[in-house]
């Protein structure tokens, strides 16, 4: 079995012989096509195996997304897997699930139904009521276990998903649900669990290079420890390794830093418990093969010829691993050689590897282009960032800032845009323009 390291994510790419004539930019969003790119660089790994029907090991503890859903009724679902039992409770006290004190399965909640297997198990609730209910899980064999939770509406799909390690009695945390939030639904567990994982290699005894761990502690003055667990590739189970107090960060274990392919690889992850012991779930998931957490591991860097520790070795805002995701040259700053960085392309949802592709540029004064990218707080740096074609939105309003464009660049400016880029009517003043060199064709811009 294969241990991998995996985030997977959707990107969008926007065609560069976008009209330039008025209405450019939305017809371009009109003419959006979905890329897949995997986006794992210094987000939390999503560490994936598969060992059995319901035993699929993905990591990403945190994802939450939202599709385009169809079913009749809004349902909300808490599925586990683990060999652990749930039992949910709604506001009114009605349950669902298998009582821990006395092993009574029942479905009291409206709408609800349960089912448990010797592996897994789940509680289903057609039309949940909006509010919080009480979820509690509690297992028997002390093995790690997973929980998925999954509401779904008209709107589309929205799930959670956690790790963590069987507790030696029921563990709880509260789930509210309202549909008219986003998103819809967000889980508060009993202790807070903690972030920002790491590895790297530290010296061992002698000669030894072992792996050494690093986490952020959680905002949680209740933690008094934390438990280290790790997962062997080749084995199907996370196991307990280690204990140690509060306050101990990076701590430093005794298994062999995984620098070639003839070390095997270990996952890591680290809880949070509190006096009484009840234990928060896992951390994100890392492995100890890639020191600088850039998605590619040091065997295949030191192969590629990419830097062991430095995650972006081109230095063009795209990390080594995305790159090799992408088919980009990790070497090479501008892949498609069309102008634009690669991190700049895949930032403003275009292709790093097709130069037809270059991604739209935003300019507002604050710098904030209401979440879009690439944004920039002002003219010079919007022009400076365009490659030899470019196309520019700027928002409505004064800029007491000029047009200048001295390099030979055939560039599209477009004007009049709200906060939102998403409507236009008014117009962008500007102090004055200037054209030594390339071309510039403008719309709703006014020169004072």
């Amino acid at each position: 079995m294969e241990l991998t390291a995996d985030s997977i994510s959707s990107s969008w790419v926007t065609k560069k012989t976008a009209p330039y004539f008025e209405g450019w930019a939305e017809k371009a969003e009109e003419k959006e096509e979905k890329h897949m790119a995997l986006i794992g660089a210094h987000s939390q790994a999503i560490v994936s195996f598969l060992a059995g029907e319901t035993r699929d090991r993905i990591s990403d503890f945190s994802s939450k997304q939202r599709e385009v859903g169809e079913q009749d009724s809004p349902n909300l679902s808490i599925w586990c897997s683990g060999s652990i039992r749930l039992l949910a409770n709604d506001e009114a006290l009605n349950s669902s699930g298998i009582n821990p004190a006395t092993g009574s399965h029942g479905d009291a909640i409206p709408g609800s139904s349960s089912k448990f297997s010797s592996r897994s198990g789940a509680v289903h609730i057609e039309d949940p009521a909006t509010g919080t209910y009480m979820v509690t899980y509690y297992g028997d064999l002390p093995k790690d276990f997973r929980i998925v939770i999954t509401y779904n509406d008209e709107n589309g799909v929205v799930q959670l998903v956690r790790l963590g390690y069987r507790s030696d009695f029921p563990t709880s945390f509260s789930l509210a649900l309202d549909a008219s939030s986003e998103p819809p639904i967000s889980i508060t567990p009993a202790v807070l669990e903690p972030t920002e994982l790491s590895t790297q290699p530290c010296p061992g005894i002698g000669d030894a290079i072992v792996t050494c761990l690093s986490w952020t502690a959680p905002e949680d003055p209740a933690v008094t420890g934390y438990a280290l667990y790790a997962f062997l590739e080749g084995d199907s189970l996370f196991t307990h390794v280690d204990n140690v107090d509060s306050g101990t960060t990076p701590f430093q274990s005794e298994f062999p830093w995984s620098a070639d392919d003839e070390t095997s690889v270990r996952a890591f992850a680290v809880t949070a418990h509190n006096a009484a012991g009840t234990e928060s779930f896992f951390s994100n998931v890392v492995l100890n093969n890639d020191r600088d957490s850039d998605g590619m591991t040091d065997a295949d860097e030191t192969a590629a010829g990419t830097s062991i520790n430095n995650p972006d070795s081109d230095e063009d805002g795209l990390s080594d691993g995305d790159e090799i995701t992408w088919g980009a040259n990790p070497l090479v700053g501008d892949t498609d050689g069309d102008g634009y960085k690669d991190g700049d392309e895949v930032l403003g949802k275009s292709d790093p590897v097709d130069d037809q592709y270059i991604p739209l540029i935003y300019i507002d004064k604050e710098g904030l282009c209401s979440g879009k990218s690439i944004c920039r707080s002002s003219i010079p740096a919007g022009i400076d960032t365009a490659g030899p074609v470019g196309y520019i939105a700027m928002q409505e309003g004064a800029f007491a800032e000029n047009i200048i464009l001295n390099d030979n660049k055939n560039l599209t400016i477009v004007g009049g845009y709200d906060e939102t880029f998403e409507n236009r009517g008014a117009v962008t003043s500007v102090s004055f323009l200037e054209i030594t060199n390339g071309s510039i064709v403008v719309s709703d811009i006014s020169v004072q």
